[in-house]
């Protein structure tokens, strides 16, 4: 089943953007669930990016269900992963497909999302009023925060000279930051793995601070709607938040890549 899922949806860590925050951002009502998980009946038989607003995506992860004959949930990475790894949250799912292929939206969701006659999965265009919510206590996001043990490390790197913490003006500091990962690594840029890139909460925030100041200066702090929005999409770029109390300030952590 897994080399099917592979000939349907592509390799296994397949992305489909550099950068969630942007793609979010210039595709607002795309249902997209990034290092998602895919699972027949118990088994992940997948992983990677998929937009369940994209008709090639939908068409796929149907066919998989009819070939399969089995229920199939495409679930969010922290649903299928990590501590989940070995037993999935399946009643978590973003998207149920029976074996007819018939697709069952999460109830949250159906409220927000409509199928459209393709099955793809849009969000109406909408508006609404919002107050600045962007102080120090919204910096992190909850579902950034993700438990990491200590022998899961394969490295510990220093952050005290990273370049992104100078605040260079007109540069994007979640790229300086992982730029620098990499070459403290060795590797290109584009090897890297953000889902097993950490650092403490409070090095965190002094990183997300300077995304903000960032995208004020990107978009202007008069427009706080747009410029919640685009902080929030943007964030979904930022390391990974560890609390284990053996870890460092201004250190970033590298885990160990876990196999499907």
């Amino acid at each position: 089943m897994k080399s099917n899922a592979e000939k349907l949806l592509g390799h296994s860590g397949r992305l489909i953007t550099g950068s969630k925050g942007r793609f979010r951002f210039n595709q607002p009502n795309d249902l997209t669930v990034f290092n998602s998980n895919v699972i027949v009946g118990k088994e992940k038989v997948w992983y990677g990016d998929v937009n369940l607003s994209d008709a090639d995506d939908i068409t796929a992860l149907r066919k998989l269900a009819i070939l399969s004959e089995c229920t199939i949930y495409v679930l969010s990475e922290i649903d299928g992963r990590f501590s989940n790894e070995d037993k999935p949250m399946v009643d978590n799912y973003v998207l149920q497909l029976n074996k007819r292929g018939d697709m069952t939206l999460r109830l949250d969701l159906e409220e927000i999302y409509t199928v459209t006659t393709s099955g793809m999965l849009i969000k109406p265009e909408y508006k609404e009023d919002v107050k600045d919510t962007l102080d120090d206590d919204s910096l992190i996001e909850e579902n950034h925060v993700v438990h990491l043990e200590e022998d899961e490390v394969i490295a510990a790197l220093s952050l005290t000279e990273a370049p992104v913490f100078v605040g260079v003006s007109g540069e994007d500091p979640y790229l300086k930051f992982y730029q620098y990962v990499s070459l403290l690594l060795g590797i290109e840029l584009s090897e890297i793995d953000t889902s097993n890139v950490f650092i403490t909460k409070e090095t965190a925030e002094q990183l997300n601070r300077l995304q903000l100041n960032y995208m004020k200066g990107e978009i202007g702090s008069s427009d706080i709607y747009r410029l919640e929005q685009a902080y929030r999409m943007s964030s979904l770029d930022s390391p990974y938040v560890t609390n284990a109390e053996w870890a460092k300030p201004n250190t970033v952590y590298i885990r160990r890549s876990k196999e499907i």
